[in-house]
């Protein structure tokens, strides 16, 4: 197999992966775009049906996972960030990244998706 056929059977194998919540060890090697606010990117996503995924590292007040069931059982408030990943042509995914300062600027920077839609990163349980 080469890496184009690489890149195209990855693609039918992941689907839409904003769908199955679907989250896979190669997404994490993707390339990541830092913004303001991730807002007007989810907005235009979901009018045109662009298929993605959006996680945080964050668990803190005011979202539905604290403080029971943050990963480790440990609040998450000050390595905080908020991502979108969208998947380009051939299995290339980028994730737009939001929020970097701190819990409270997270938690300002991606206000299109509620928190409870807002899956926490736990490696411990992501399948």
């Amino acid at each position: 197999m080469n890496a184009s056929q690489l890149g195209l059977w990855v693609e039918r194998w992941r689907g839409n992966f904003s769908k199955e919540n679907r989250f896979d060890q190669y997404m994490d090697n993707h390339l990541g775009l830092v913004f303001d606010s991730l807002d007007p990117l989810v907005e235009k996503w979901q009018r045109d049906g662009v298929p993605f995924i959006c996680r945080t590292w964050c668990c803190g007040p005011g979202m539905p996972q604290f403080p029971l069931h943050c990963p480790g059982k440990i609040p998450n408030t000050y390595f905080c960030e908020q991502g979108c990943y969208v998947e380009a042509p051939h299995g290339i995914v980028v994730e737009a990244l939001c929020g970097l300062e701190g819990y409270q600027q997270s938690r300002k920077c991606l206000s299109r998706i509620q928190p409870e839609e807002l899956k926490i990163f736990d490696f411990c349980t992501d399948a």
